[in-house]
């Protein structure tokens, strides 16, 4: 078997303080983590695999493209190497980067993390994420930072020990705040260069040391957009695997001042009214989800 269906259940929650406000997600990831492989290898499992940093899916019309079969090998892939993730709903789960130089089956096709973030239910995209960050974070940790020494793995954690010196490093999480800025039945967003044309979003930054996570929405907000913000709402997080970030979002209410954009990493900032809005972040991205509750909650009090 090399693809089956996702089986999921979706779920809301209500944001704290407002019963009108709901968000769909998955009420929990029914994910294990491990480090450890079971002793058996006949079993199938849920193989996440990368070639040249794409995620390797099952091709054609299939309703989980997450290949699932015993040994890779047998299927025709060449492994460079291979980590056991946990256990998902029961099931064994690992991540593998592939041979570059070697034959590639027919029955698979190479896809991106971005059209798979569209494609994927939440729970399946957070294994890929998960699966994607080890294989970097094994790349790019192979020798000792400290003293250039090759680095082993932990026996029983998800780290790598430097043999010489002892330093041991942890998967790289790189924490983000992510904020819708409201004003009534506005919101506030502005495009980067990086965008696709005519596509706005929600203010993000990564958060710097020493800095709580309210200091950051606050910093960034000013920095990006020159606007004070009076209350802050926490609303959720999303891992968010380009490359290793962990999105924790708010809705924040404007305080006083005018758009001033930071010309080095915004271009455009606007005001816009709901029923107005230009292009903004597909259904999936915590980005889309802030900007629909906030709707969600403006329609429920009318």
């Amino acid at each position: 078997m090399i693809g089956r269906d996702y089986s999921l259940v979706a779920s809301s929650f209500s944001i704290p303080g407002d019963r009108n406000c709901t968000v769909t997600h998955m009420a929990q990831f029914d994910f294990i983590p491990g480090v450890r492989a079971p002793t058996s290898n006949d079993t199938p499992a849920n193989w996440l695999m990368f070639l040249n940093d794409k995620p390797v899916i099952v091709g054609g019309d299939v309703k989980n493209p997450i290949p699932y079969f015993d040994k890779p090998s047998r299927m025709g892939f060449t492994i460079q190497n291979r980590f056991y993730l946990g256990l998902f709903r029961g099931e064994a789960c690992y991540a593998a980067s592939l041979d570059p130089l070697a034959d590639f089956p027919m029955e698979f096709t190479v896809s991106d993390m971005k059209l798979m973030l569209a494609q994927l239910p939440g729970e399946w995209f957070q294994l890929l994420g998960l699966a994607q960050q080890i294989l970097s974070w094994d790349r790019h940790h192979r020798y000792c930072g400290a003293c250039g020494a090759p680095t082993h793995f932990h026996p029983a954690d998800r780290a790598k020990v430097c043999p010489d010196c002892g330093l041991t490093n942890y998967p790289r999480l790189s924490p983000c705040i992510i904020t819708l800025v409201t004003h009534e039945d506005k919101v506030l967003l502005g495009r980067s260069p990086k965008f696709i044309p005519g596509l706005y979003s929600t203010l993000a930054g990564y958060i710097e040391p020493g800095e709580t996570v309210e200091q950051a929405v606050h910093r960034e907000v000013k920095e990006e957009v020159g606007v004070e913000l009076g209350k802050l709402e926490y609303v959720k997080s999303q891992p968010w695997p380009f490359p290793h970030s962990l999105m924790l979002g708010f809705i924040a209410e404007y305080h006083q001042g005018d758009i001033c954009i930071d010309d080095d990493e915004i271009e455009d900032a606007q005001w816009w009214h709901i029923d107005e809005l230009p292009l903004i972040p597909p259904q999936g991205t915590i980005s889309r989800a802030l900007i629909d509750c906030h709707i969600e909650r403006l329609k429920a009090r009318a």
